[in-house]
Protein backbone atom coordinates (compact mmCIF):
# COMPACT_ATOMS: atom_id res chain seq x y z
CA UNK A 1 0.00 0.00 0.00
CA UNK A 2 1.31 3.44 -0.92
CA UNK A 3 1.47 6.21 1.67
CA UNK A 4 2.93 8.80 -0.66
CA UNK A 5 0.36 11.38 -1.74
CA UNK A 6 0.36 12.93 -5.19
CA UNK A 7 -1.01 16.44 -5.53
CA UNK A 8 -1.01 19.68 -7.44
CA UNK A 9 1.14 21.95 -5.30
CA UNK A 10 -0.90 25.14 -5.66
CA UNK A 11 -4.13 23.55 -4.41
CA UNK A 12 -2.22 21.68 -1.71
CA UNK A 13 -0.87 24.92 -0.24
CA UNK A 14 -4.42 26.27 0.05
CA UNK A 15 -5.90 23.19 1.76
CA UNK A 16 -3.16 21.84 4.05
CA UNK A 17 -3.33 22.37 7.79
CA UNK A 18 -1.14 25.12 9.22
CA UNK A 19 0.61 22.69 11.59
CA UNK A 20 0.91 19.78 9.15
CA UNK A 21 4.40 18.42 8.62
CA UNK A 22 5.17 17.36 5.05
CA UNK A 23 8.17 15.87 3.29
CA UNK A 24 7.61 16.73 -0.37
CA UNK A 25 9.49 15.57 -3.43
CA UNK A 26 9.30 18.03 -6.30
CA UNK A 27 9.86 15.95 -9.40
CA UNK A 28 9.82 16.16 -13.18
CA UNK A 29 8.13 13.23 -14.95
CA UNK A 30 10.94 13.06 -17.55
CA UNK A 31 13.78 13.08 -15.00
CA UNK A 32 15.64 9.76 -14.75
CA UNK A 33 16.88 10.56 -11.22
CA UNK A 34 13.31 11.27 -10.10
CA UNK A 35 12.19 7.96 -11.56
CA UNK A 36 14.96 6.16 -9.66
CA UNK A 37 13.92 7.88 -6.44
CA UNK A 38 10.25 6.91 -6.82
CA UNK A 39 10.35 3.46 -5.12
CA UNK A 40 12.54 4.82 -2.33
CA UNK A 41 10.14 7.74 -1.81
CA UNK A 42 7.19 5.36 -1.49
CA UNK A 43 9.16 3.28 0.99
CA UNK A 44 9.89 6.38 3.08
CA UNK A 45 6.16 7.13 3.21
CA UNK A 46 5.34 3.57 4.23
CA UNK A 47 8.05 3.46 6.90
CA UNK A 48 7.04 6.77 8.46
CA UNK A 49 3.39 5.72 8.49
CA UNK A 50 4.16 2.35 10.08
CA UNK A 51 6.18 4.09 12.81
CA UNK A 52 3.26 6.40 13.60
CA UNK A 53 5.18 9.47 12.50
CA UNK A 54 3.28 12.76 12.19
CA UNK A 55 5.26 13.47 8.99
CA UNK A 56 3.24 13.17 5.77
CA UNK A 57 5.02 12.22 2.56
CA UNK A 58 3.98 13.54 -0.82
CA UNK A 59 5.21 14.42 -4.26
CA UNK A 60 4.38 17.23 -6.62
CA UNK A 61 5.03 17.53 -10.32
CA UNK A 62 7.24 20.62 -10.47
CA UNK A 63 6.59 20.99 -14.20
CA UNK A 64 2.85 21.51 -13.65
CA UNK A 65 3.32 24.25 -11.03
CA UNK A 66 5.97 26.32 -12.77
CA UNK A 67 4.37 29.68 -11.93
CA UNK A 68 4.40 29.11 -8.19
CA UNK A 69 7.09 30.52 -5.91
CA UNK A 70 7.89 27.60 -3.62
CA UNK A 71 10.34 29.47 -1.43
CA UNK A 72 7.71 31.85 -0.03
CA UNK A 73 5.47 29.08 1.26
CA UNK A 74 7.88 26.50 2.66
CA UNK A 75 10.03 26.32 5.71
Amino acid sequence: MCFCLFFVFNSFMQTRGADDIWLIEFYAPWCSFCKQLDPVWHQIGSELRSLGSPVNVGKADATSSTGHRYDNDLR
